[in-house]
């Protein structure tokens, strides 16, 4: 890991992020966040996050 840490949140509901966002961000994490899978995976072929948090359940595409 180089630099500073990076996150992706899934999610399809924004407050959730906007929750994670408040927690994360003052802790010195970079976020970013795909409310979808095809935004997701739009994201992962140019980036490579240290952590992914992934909603379990989302229409078209889940965690599971």
């Amino acid at each position: 890991m180089h630099g500073v840490p990076t996150i992706l949140i899934v999610d399809d509901e924004l407050d959730n992020f906007d929750v994670l966002e408040a927690m994360l961000m003052s802790e010195g994490y970079q976020l970013h966040y795909a409310a979808n899978g095809s935004q997701t995976l739009t994201f992962l072929e140019s980036h490579q996050p240290d952590v992914i948090l992934l909603d379990v359940m989302m229409p078209g595409i889940d965690g599971m």
